[in-house]
Formats: structure tokens, sequence, C-alpha cells
């Protein structure tokens, strides 16, 4: 990320990483502060600052009198959670004239969504003069060359036949997949991770199936619902966890429909709810089909069953095929 002028004498420098694979767009702004530090090892100066709290922060920092020509690298986070401002504070104030000074503004959502927060800053901020870079899930080639970069960076080699496998079992989520990286890394110890070990040593997607299976309810596809609750008892998962499993979906629905209703996006969400931006985007897709009362009575039947099947009064996988033949 060169330094680069934006326009006419200002000097400024904004550098804006947005969308929806976090994990690798965290990466990217850890590695443009470490390269900051080692270019600028005599005056380098960082600040993160967490825009829908502090954002007249900015400003204050931006205009501090820097002592020995140091360079300022200032994080900006959540700054559409508070984007109104923060246009203002762009816009208006010219706060970056200095040309040692510059924005890392961090966008952890998909265009569409970050430009529905607020079309003027998501311009702003990739305008022109400004240096952009989206991160969104990788497939095809592109991910299997950054599973393979990923398993070389930790001393591992990974065979292709391995890399097919470990996309089948995690999907597009690095951070899901990174995880198991790591974890296939330190079993090899800088051998090679084949087929065989990843269909050992990782897990297949539970939680995926009941992503699946929600969304299932959510179109009323009760063959489907079915299938996959077949799927995954056969595979051997226990029906007190399936049961478990579904209720955890189904709460999750309850608090996303509710915050939906108040007009939130999915970054002001994950705060809000300390669910994994992914898990957010997964469920909203089931979160449209269903009413907010609709959920809470499947959610006090499973809680029902839930209490039936430990009193003995239910066998709990009857239940279960019961619960989605009423759904």
């Amino acid at each position: 990320y060169p330094r680069k002028n934006l326009g006419g004498n200002s000097g400024q420098m904004i550098i804006f990483l947005y969308g929806e694979d976090n994990y690798r767009l965290r990466e990217a702004a850890k590695d443009i502060v470490e390269k900051y530090k080692i270019k600028y090892k005599s005056g380098f100066n960082f600040f993160s600052v967490d825009c829908e709290t502090d954002l007249e922060l900015l400003s204050g920092i931006a205009k501090e009198l820097s002592f020995f020509n140091e360079v300022k690298l200032i994080q900006a986070k959540n700054m559409f959670s508070n984007s109104f401002k923060a246009v203002d504070i762009i816009s208006q104030n010219d706060f970056l004239r200095d040309q040692g000074v510059t924005l890392l503004v961090l966008g952890e959502d998909s265009a569409k969504s970050l430009s529905s927060q607020s079309k003027e800053l998501f311009k702003i901020l990739t305008g022109p003069n400004c240096l952009v870079r989206e991160f969104g899930y990788l497939s095809g080639k592109k991910m299997e060359n950054w599973i393979s970069a990923q398993c070389h960076e930790r001393g591992c080699k990974i065979t292709s036949s391995a890399t097919g496998n470990l996309i089948s079992l995690r999907g597009s989520d690095s951070w899901s997949l990174i995880q198991e990286i790591s974890k296939l890394c330190a079993y090899c110890r800088g051998g090679v991770i084949t087929k065989e070990l990843v269909l050992e040593l990782v897990p297949d997607r539970v939680d995926s199936n009941i992503f699946e299976l929600t969304d299932a309810l959510a179109r009323r596809d009760k063959s489907q619902a079915f299938s996959i609750l077949y799927k995954l008892l056969a595979v051997g998962q226990k029906p007190i966890d399936v049961l478990g499993m579904i209720c955890f979906q189904i709460r999750n629905l309850i608090i996303l429909t509710d915050l939906s209703q108040r007009k939130l996006q999915s970054g002001e969400m994950a705060k809000k709810t300390g669910l994994h931006p992914f898990v957010i985007k997964k469920t909203m897709s089931a979160v449209r089909n269903f009413t907010l009362g609709e959920l809470k009575e499947k959610h006090s039947q499973l809680s029902n069953l839930d209490i039936e099947s430990k009193m003995g009064q239910r066998d709990i996988t009857d239940a279960l095929f019961s619960f989605i033949f009423k759904a």
C-alpha cells in the first residue's frame, strides 16, 4: 500500500478495506499496520478508533501536532454505524491534510449492505483518490490457493484432494477454515496434510446442516427438513444435541428478527449479539420467512419437548420428527 496524495496539495491518505470475509480483511489490516511499523521505525503512532462511540476522536488525533515528523495511522472501525457524522467529519473538516496521516477504514460487510447504510459515505471511501480493497468469500481455485498458502506459512503442505475435502467439510468461512488448518498443521509438524488426515481430524459441518434445516422449515419444505434430520442422526449426532442446536438457531432467529425489525444492519447486529458475521448472514436468509410470533411458538414447543424428554415422557427422536411434521 504505497502512500498517495488525494488530489491537490492536501496529501491526505485513506485506505478502505471492506467485505464479508472478515478474517482475511482483519489479517490485511494487521499486515498494513506491521508494514507501517517497519517502514517508519523512527516515528510511528498507531491509533484504533471505534466510530460508533468515539468518532470525534478522529479529528482530535489527526489534528494533534506531531513531533519529530511522526507518521500517524488511524484505524477506524464501525464507521457506517455513525455514518452521518463520519461524512461530516471527512467532508467538511478535511482532517487528513497532514501528509503524515493515514486513515485505515474497516467495513466488515458487503458493498450492498454498507451502501444501504450510507451511500454517501461508501462513495467517499471508494472514491478515485482512496486505496480500496474488497474481501469477498473465496471460491474455486482462489480458495484452494489460499488454503495452500496458509498451510505453507505454517510449515506444511497439503494435497489437492485434502484441500477439496477441507472445503467440502468447512465451506467458505475463512474463520472456520483457519482453525482447522492450524489444527492440521500442528498435528503434521511440517509434514503433508492428506485427504485421510482431513477426514480423520476435521468434523463435518453440523452447524451448516442446522442452517439448512431451519431454512427448509422456513420454506415449509418438510421433505427436505426430514431428510436433513435423518442424515444428522444417521451420522451419529445425538438427538439431544440436535435438539439443542435447533433451539439455539431458533433463538438466534428470534433475536435477529427483532433487530431486523428495528432496522439494524448486519454489522450492528454482530456487535450487539456477539454472533459471527458469517452466522448472521446464514441466519438472515430464514428471517424473512418467519414472523416473530411463529418463532416464539416454535421455541416454546422445543422447550417443552426438551422438558418432556428429560422426564421420560417422550422419545426425543420421535418428538423431533413430530416437530418437523407439525411445523
